[in-house]
């Protein structure tokens, strides 16, 4: 489990300090996100991951609240670096786009 506060004002050192924010939160809001376009059940599948996800991560102590809370501007910062970086294809393709428009490389260059 992560370090929480009362480890940490304590001064012991044993315990893993890498748990802020939750990427895990991070994770089930993109995949949430992402499953607006699939339908309904799509949809109630991703929230229902959601749900599971913070009651998971609170339940068996791997995160603490304020994780959950510092996770949503990370998210909300990922979402915006996918927009401004949207996903044009795989395989030969460049797999970001670039805004100044650059042509993806030819076919069979590296």
């Amino acid at each position: 489990p992560a370090c929480g506060p009362g480890f940490f004002l304590s001064g012991q050192t044993n315990t893993p300090r890498n748990a802020m924010p939750s990427l895990h939160l991070v994770w089930a809001l993109m995949i949430a996100r992402r499953a607006r376009g699939n339908g309904l059940a799509g949809r109630v599948a991703a929230d229902i991951f959601l749900v599971l996800t913070i009651v998971a991560t609170l339940g068996l102590g791997e995160h603490y609240l304020v994780d959950l809370i510092a996770a949503v501007p990370f998210w909300a910062a990922l979402e915006a670096l996918w927009r401004y970086l949207p996903v044009r294809g795989f395989g030969n393709q460049s797999v970001f786009a670039v805004r100044a428009g650059t042509p993806p490389p030819e076919q069979g260059s590296v």
